[in-house]
């Protein structure tokens, strides 16, 4: 196992790309964590290494992408970004932009946060975009893709989310009940993704139950 690498979040202020960054900073297997963020982060790690940047001029910071690994986790919600269009600008035209600058970096790893029942053909338009973005992504071929597709993601936000705020409170109680064929809407801890993220990085199996779909694409598989 490479225990010399680099990593390069996207998203690393919110809620999975947060804990992200904060176990990548543990893990002996990296050297150097990259962000690009809009404004810094209150963390402090030798490995650490900040950049403020404009994500609609990505393609400018293309010499950060020089890395092993990029954790995309890039997202929002129609009601923070105020327009479909907004939406679909962020969680499906800035994620393939990262990707299409990944590929040009040749990073080994390229793994993104999608949605469970993302599809074109979805009904909604969250999981039509998140299929498209997918889709997108897989055109590419890059050197390895690696979805994951969670439920209702648990953990405390910077902002608030009042329905999904309910939500996760109801769901910490019933999750139980979702079994069988439920078992794959079953909602997630962030850092319980975050660490999932981490070991498919660095090829380990996830011991403990994750109820977690997750896709692992390289362009031998076709």
């Amino acid at each position: 196992m490479n225990k010399n690498k680099t990593a390069l979040v996207l998203g690393a202020t919110g809620l999975t790309g947060n804990k992200c960054l904060e176990k990548l900073l543990v893990n002996p297997n990296y050297l150097k964590v990259i962000v690009l963020v809009r404004q810094n982060i209150n963390l402090k790690s030798e490995k650490l290494e900040q950049h403020i940047v404009d994500f609609n001029q990505l393609a400018n910071y293309s010499e950060k992408f020089q890395v092993n690994d990029v954790f995309c986790c890039l997202g929002t919600t129609i009601k923070k970004a105020k327009s479909k269009q907004n939406f679909e600008n962020i969680d499906l035209h800035l994620v393939v932009n990262a990707a299409k600058i990944s590929k040009q970096a040749n990073v080994d790893k390229f793994m993104v946060i999608s949605a469970i029942g993302a599809s074109q053909k979805a009904l909604s338009f969250y999981s039509k975009t998140k299929g498209c973005m997918e889709d997108a992504l897989k055109a590419l071929n890059l050197n390895q893709l690696i979805i994951f597709r969670p439920s209702l993601l648990l953990g405390k936000r910077n902002e608030t989310r009042l329905l999904e705020g309910i939500g996760n409170y109801i769901f910490k109680f019933i999750a139980f009940l979702f079994i069988g064929s439920l078992k794959r809407y079953r909602p997630i801890a962030a850092s319980t993704l975050a660490e999932q993220m981490l070991l498919s990085a660095n090829n380990i199996n996830y011991k403990a139950p994750v109820y977690l779909e997750v896709e692992s694409i390289s362009p031998c598989d076709g």
